[in-house]
């Protein structure tokens, strides 16, 4: 097989326009008084299924797809992008898809460690409940001007927030029956159609699921145990040359108040850390002042002593997990449900796990920029149950099945990434953090 490497230094597409004929939206008569009316019912009901499609400005139609909402589970076929949840007596659990279209079940979802036992108290998935009503008349159309509403419009369509500047015209109308009622969002050139295509309509999908028995996805010990080391954000990451998996360029440390990166002479990059400092107050030296600090600020260390730049934060943030891309909760961790192990060697192919690892690590825009595909991650945990863990990751990438490269991530020393001259500031001039 041939091998490609990165080169890294260390530290709207077009509408495809298809042919499609949508579920044909219900003629039952309303009884609710315009928009205001119509938004109402669909607020209080647990059992619709919507019908969302994209348009050009043309008027051309995009492939449709339904949202199925009842009060035991919410199901999406969007082809490619499945999502849904289900409640069962254990607790509610997510659901998507295979490539065949065929569901498969995720974990039991858990908050604060106890299993989410109510499908639609959990704010689990967007809907018409997230709007607020006070915005909207009893006319039969109105063009929305509130932006937690247009948000929510949004939401109910997949589109990233980020986004929201990007939006045009949003407008939702109502008449005599409910295939008149219709929800529209403008972002370029793509119009957003949301309809009401059934009430008391069952999705095929989850029906034949459930009949065959389906249940939620139970994780083998040692990717509970896996994910469970990575949750106290505190380990080491032998840091590898992209462009030679073998060779090592030094150590990252990551800890809950602190990273640090000790680069081997010659790897492109400078040893440096970062912490995070949360409501602090220091005196300054050189002022003779009181210095509040909040957020995370950039270190080295100088002859075994921490030299930190206090002057200015380098995130306003505190939150080091986030600002420092700790992997401390990748989606990863709740796809295992997509993970197959050959051999000892834990792998996937999908394609949402495998752009968010990439995310992640700082490599997806540079994989793409160059030209290349995501195809896997494979992951290998070696020294399980023990104090000397190992875990190794291989992203893969190329244009090819038989023409791949990867970047290797590798973890160890969990527990054990604290670094004493590090500790010792902190304690000494953050004593009461």
């Amino acid at each position: 097989m041939n091998k490609i490497w990165l080169k890294i230094a260390v530290g709207f597409a077009p509408l495809l326009l298809v042919a499609c004929t949508p579920t044909p939206a219900t003629s039952v008569v309303t009884t609710h008084e315009g928009v205001l009316g119509a938004l109402e019912t669909l607020v209080k009901s647990k059992s619709v299924q919507l019908t969302f499609q994209m348009e050009s400005e043309s008027g051309a139609k995009g492939l449709a797809y339904h949202t199925t909402y009842r009060p035991n589970y919410v199901y999406s076929d969007d082809p490619g992008k499945e999502w849904g949840y289900i409640q069962s007596d254990d607790g509610v659990y997510s659901l998507g898809a295979n490539d065949d279209y065929e569901i498969v079940p995720g974990e039991i979802l858990k908050k604060n460690n106890e299993a989410v036992a109510s499908l639609w108290d959990a704010d689990l998935f967007p809907y018409f409940t997230d709007f607020d009503l006070r915005e909207f008349p009893e006319s039969d159309s109105y063009s929305l001007g509130n932006k937690i509403n247009i948000m929510a419009t949004m939401d109910l369509f997949g589109i990233s927030r980020t986004r929201y500047l990007d939006v045009g015209a949003v407008t939702v109308t109502a008449g005599a029956t409910w295939s008149d009622f219709s929800l529209r969002l403008v972002l370029g050139p793509a119009v957003y159609v949301c309809t009401v295509s059934g009430w008391d309509v069952p999705s095929t999908d989850v029906e034949d699921f459930l009949k065959a028995g389906g249940k939620a996805y139970i994780p083998d010990t040692a990717l509970i145990e896996m994910r469970d080391l990575f949750e106290a954000d505190n380990y080491n990451r032998d840091v590898r040359d992209y462009s030679d998996p073998t060779v090592s360029l030094g150590t990252e440390h990551f800890t809950p108040e602190y990273f640090y990166g000790d680069y081997v002479p010659g790897s492109g990059a400078a040893s440096s850390g970062i912490m995070s400092i949360k409501k602090q107050t220091l005196l300054n030296p050189s002022t003779g002042q009181n210095v509040s600090l909040n957020g995370c600020y950039y270190f080295t260390i100088q002859n075994n002593q921490v030299v930190p730049t206090l002057g200015r934060a380098y995130n306003a943030s505190s939150d080091i997990a986030s600002v420092c891309f700790y992997l401390h909760h990748p989606l990863l961790f709740d796809r295992f449900q997509y993970v197959a192990n050959n051999n000892g060697i834990y792998t996937t192919s999908k394609q949402e796990v495998l752009k968010d690892f990439a995310t992640n690590n700082q490599v997806a825009s540079i994989i793409s920029e160059a030209g290349y595909s995501l195809y896997r991650l494979d992951f290998t945990i070696d020294n399980p149950s023990s104090d000397k863990e190992v875990v190794t990751f291989d992203l893969y990438f190329g244009t090819a099945e038989d023409n791949l490269g990867f970047v290797r991530y590798v973890f160890q020393d969990f527990g054990k990434a604290n670094l004493s001259v590090v500790d010792k500031f902190m304690d000494q001039y953050f004593p009461n953090r």
